[in-house]
């Protein structure tokens, strides 16, 4: 609560302006606070969020400790005390050994007090862990920065394979689908058909959670209405989701018919000036 004729402000509110990473992010939210008011909230707020981060990492490495002891290992010893025989001993084993490495890398990061990055330059990184509960791992850090180009922003023509369950669609897409929603440019996550409805429920809730950013699925083919009115809304539509900083979420099938259709559309076009051309003028 801060400035002379302020309105609260809530956490979720200055964790949106806290990403923006600028002064004017604040006084948008109270036009009251004055310049140095809005920076010391904006440093305050970083100090916060790291120490919310820092604690709920305590309580994650705890969680695995247990998780451990009840499956039958340690972190010191992942293989310890397993009685089952065969396959559900290599299980189990498995099971101990993935969580073994992540109670290690939480307790690093824990001990150390350090995040990986640099919450000045990716303030998503840091509104991420802070908003989801979710940690970012050094390997999505990695990816995240190589996908990040220069001045933080999103870098083109990059292709990253990954295998399942390394964060993809909970982790790496809503903070990229974030990043690049930045009020002047569409933010587009191209999924598989199969996919799209569960990849983008996973979305919805993990950058709805995390970002208070929605999603917007669009569905188009090649025998959808394209009169001027339907494109003049189409286009409406797509500048309302750069506007509102959402992202739009598409298959395969909708990006080429639309693509398709834009190409036959010029077509028509041209051919319609040729013929002009060709036209006798009157008189």
């Amino acid at each position: 609560h801060a400035g002379r004729n302020s309105s609260w402000l809530t956490p979720d509110t200055l964790a949106a302006a806290f990403i923006e990473n600028r002064v004017g992010a604040y006084t948008m939210l109270n036009p009251d606070l004055t310049r140095v008011e809005a920076e010391s909230l904006h440093f305050k707020m970083m100090e916060y969020m790291m120490h919310s981060v820092r604690c709920n990492r305590v309580r994650e490495a705890r969680d695995l400790q247990r998780q451990l002891v009840e499956l039958g290992g340690s972190a010191e010893n992942p293989a310890a005390q397993i009685e089952e025989s065969g396959e559900s001993a290599v299980k189990s084993a498995a099971q101990i050994e993935i969580l073994q490495g992540r109670l290690v890398e939480v307790l690093r990061l824990a001990e150390g007090n350090s995040f990986g990055y640099d919450p000045h330059e990716n303030p998503e990184f840091l509104v991420f862990e802070y908003c989801s509960g979710m940690f970012l791992r050094g390997s999505q850090i990695e990816k995240l920065s190589a996908m990040f180009g220069s001045e933080g922003r999103v870098a083109k023509e990059q292709a990253l394979q990954m295998i399942m369950g390394s964060g993809k669609s909970k982790v790496l897409l809503p903070v990229l689908a974030q990043k690049k929603a930045d009020g002047r440019h569409l933010s587009v996550v191209l999924v598989p058909e199969e996919l799209e409805s569960g990849l983008a429920g996973d979305m919805q809730i993990t950058s709805g959670k995390a970002f208070h950013q929605k999603a917007e699925a669009l569905h188009f083919n090649r025998n959808s209405p394209c009169t001027p009115h339907d494109l003049q809304e189409l286009q409406e539509i797509l500048e309302r989701i750069i506007a509102q900083r959402k992202f739009l979420v598409l298959n395969p099938k909708t990006m080429a018919s639309l693509q398709l259709k834009f190409f036959e559309l010029l077509a028509k076009v041209e051919s319609l000036d040729l013929q002009s051309q060709a036209e006798p003028a009157d008189g």
